[in-house]
């Protein structure tokens, strides 16, 4: 258990070595839904929808990030995307992700709220996706 925290704590310092946020995996499109509906579920067991409002802080150009995005609006999310920034964007978490590649068939997820941080290690296999570990989370 030890070893799983660790490894998601050098892989999301490793990814933020070349650029911090973004979606890094190159898996399919069914997989980066797969782990968008992983993330909806804990982002709403933290976060209630209908009284949230995420700023999205980078473009969702990827398909995690298309994901992403359209879940926590069907959740009943308030969403600010990068370009409906203004002065005064109201009071709401910023919201990051990173989607990164421990080796062929990991992959570690990690949503930025704010100033915390949730990674989860996911493996793929046969088009399945599972968690590896429970979700880390980082104050």
């Amino acid at each position: 258990m030890r070893f799983l925290a660790y490894l998601a704590v050098a892989l999301a310092l490793a990814g933020c070595a070349v650029s911090p946020y973004g979606n890094y995996a190159g898996a399919s499109d069914d997989v980066n839904q797969k782990l968008a509906v992983a993330s909806i579920r804990q982002l709403a067991s933290m976060y209630p929808p209908a009284r949230t409002q995420f700023n999205l802080r980078q473009n969702p150009n990827d398909a995690f990030g298309s994901s992403l995005l359209a879940l926590l609006r069907n959740r009943g999310y308030a969403i600010v995307e990068p370009s409906a920034y203004s002065d005064d964007i109201g009071s709401g978490l910023d919201l990051r992700y990173m989607v990164a590649p421990a080796s062929t068939n990991l992959y570690l997820v990690t949503i930025y709220t704010g100033s915390r941080s949730l990674s989860r290690a996911y493996t793929l296999h046969r088009g399945s996706v599972a968690p590896v570990g429970p979700w880390i989370r980082g104050e």
